[in-house]
């Protein structure tokens, strides 16, 4: 499983699902306006509560990934955020005190489908224990809403419904509370899971 810190450095354009189609879903009348923010502080939470759990990217987006060594083993990274449109850059550090980069140029690797980055051996070494790359690129299914699968789309609904209606919290202690069976359930399809 891909480990390093992942950062969105390009969000999203638009959600997944807009107010309009929330507002339906909810029951709540199109032109009452005293929920809207609510129900857009919702749409963010849950898209991006949606994208941790499928380990994937919903809506075009550009993420930076600070990767440790032990992404970097072999001659293929498996991308932490799926499905991948494209790769930005590839960047390697020194393993000195300097910590030197070095970008790595894009004829030495190559998008592999839409899951991992297949690198050509051109005698960079990586073998740095923290940070041992940064890799930047642009993942999602497209942008636009209608890029999203419909399964996905129906389980950000779903939990927006549960997050509206019990609205005392998503915690309960220290321990974040699980999402819906119904949600899991349109959700495991989508969910990624990298292969060693």
């Amino acid at each position: 499983m891909p480990t390093g810190r992942i950062t969105v450095t390009s969000a999203p354009a638009v959600e997944p699902v807009d107010a309009t189609l929330a507002k339906e879903w909810l029951r709540v009348d199109a032109g009452d306006t005293t929920q809207d923010q609510v129900i857009d502080l919702l749409l963010t939470a849950c898209r991006k509560r949606v994208e941790e759990y499928i380990r994937g990217a919903l809506i075009t987006q550009t993420l930076t990934w600070e990767m440790s060594d032990d992404d970097l083993r072999g001659t293929q990274i498996w991308l932490p955020r799926i499905p991948a449109q494209s790769i930005t850059s590839l960047t390697t550090y020194a393993n000195d005190s300097t910590g030197t980069s070095t970008v790595v140029a894009s004829t030495n690797y190559e998008l592999v489908g839409r899951t991992k980055v297949a690198l050509r051996n051109d005698g960079w070494s990586i073998n740095r224990t923290h940070r041992a790359a940064t890799l930047v690129y642009v993942a999602g299914y497209g942008a636009t809403a209608a890029s999203v699968p419909d399964d996905i789309r129906l389980a950000i609904l779903r939990l927006v419904a549960d997050y509206y209606e019990f609205r005392e919290g998503v915690l309960a202690g220290e321990t974040a509370v699980e999402l819906p069976d119904g949600v899991k359930n349109l959700l495991e399809p989508y969910t990624w899971q990298a292969l060693a």
